[in-house]
């Protein structure tokens, strides 16, 4: 209930270090809920859910997909055997970060440079944050007897030019900057912005991810989808809502591997649960509460076969 808990920051020690400490993930209390209340109307569907803005998304990620096709295209045709194996995250990472910069922001960045630097600096930078949230104390002197910090430091600076780009397009209302409305300075802003890039960035490459191996784990399912979507020439709210194999495929994908698998939160008060018929969970002031999404969304009583005649 209201006042009982807030949002845990612990879990996210890390990511501060990395991002700054004024954001969204990490904030807590009023400033969160005033934070909140600035971004959530660009992210409405209302706002995002319209055909001029997904013409702009589809008119890039064809541009991208076409170009990356072609090349396969080529190295199948020189090659011996038309089988060819490909590291599918870094592929998805790119298309997705340019997406974000270029779309979302207004930024412009060549898809190579997307590719070759800004990609490899934020998966260094997403891998460093996660443990140095808990080995820090271990991961410093580690990470600079073996050399690594001079990779993280250098990647640092390629998100802080990233940061600058996504920033650029703000004063022309560039990209979804035209929907945002605050007095804000771009220095206030650029924790947020860094956690969007990298946050973003990692949830949406493990949605995608995740989506093709689960179809590839389900030919069936995935010959259904293309037949579904093949013939689609405009991606607009009102086709996707037609496309239902894709967007079961969708939802099942993030019920199944959620991108964000907990939410952290902390006990502001004591706290008396009421679990089931005469039985109560009590929570002590300041306990570490993890809501397990991963496995509420794998539950037998929720997802199981008596609910949807599948197991969960």
């Amino acid at each position: 209930k209201p006042g009982q808990f807030d949002r845990d920051t612990l879990p996210t020690d890390g990511i501060a270090r990395a991002t700054g400490e004024d954001s969204l993930l990490y904030s807590n209390g009023p400033q969160w809920r005033m934070q909140k209340k600035l971004a959530a109307p660009s992210f409405g569907k209302t706002k995002l859910f319209q055909p001029e803005k997904f013409a702009a998304f589809e008119k890039t990620f064809r541009k991208t997909a076409a170009n990356r096709l072609d090349i396969l295209r080529e190295q199948q045709a020189s090659a011996e055997t038309p089988d060819i194996e490909i590291e599918l995250e870094p592929e998805i990472s790119a298309i997705m970060l340019e997406m974000l910069v270029n779309n979302f922001f207004g930024g412009t960045v060549s898809y190579t440079e997307i590719q070759e630097r800004y990609v490899p600096s934020l998966t260094l930078l997403i891998a460093h944050m996660v443990t140095d949230t808990i080995a820090h104390r271990f991961n410093g002197p580690l990470n600079y007897f073996t050399g690594k910090t001079k990779r993280i430091n250098k990647a640092k600076e390629d998100f802080e030019a990233l940061t600058d780009i996504a920033l650029a397009g703000r004063e022309q209302g560039l990209g979804m900057w035209g929907q945002f409305k605050s007095d804000a300075t771009d220095d206030q802003l650029r924790s947020n912005i860094r956690v969007f890039l990298a946050g973003a960035l990692e949830a949406t490459t493990s949605f995608a991810g995740w989506t093709f191996t689960h179809l590839a784990r389900a030919p069936e399912i995935q010959e259904a989808l293309y037949d579904e979507v093949k013939a689609m020439d405009v991606y607009d709210p009102d086709n996707l809502a037609q496309a239902t194999v894709l967007r079961q495929t969708l939802q099942e994908t993030l019920r199944l591997t959620p991108s964000l698998y907990f939410l952290p939160r902390q006990a502001t008060v004591d706290t008396i649960v009421n679990v089931r018929e005469n039985q109560t969970l009590h929570i002590p002031k300041g306990t570490h509460v993890l809501l397990d999404v991963w496995h509420a969304n794998r539950c037998e009583d929720f997802w199981g076969e008596s609910i949807s005649g599948y197991p969960a």
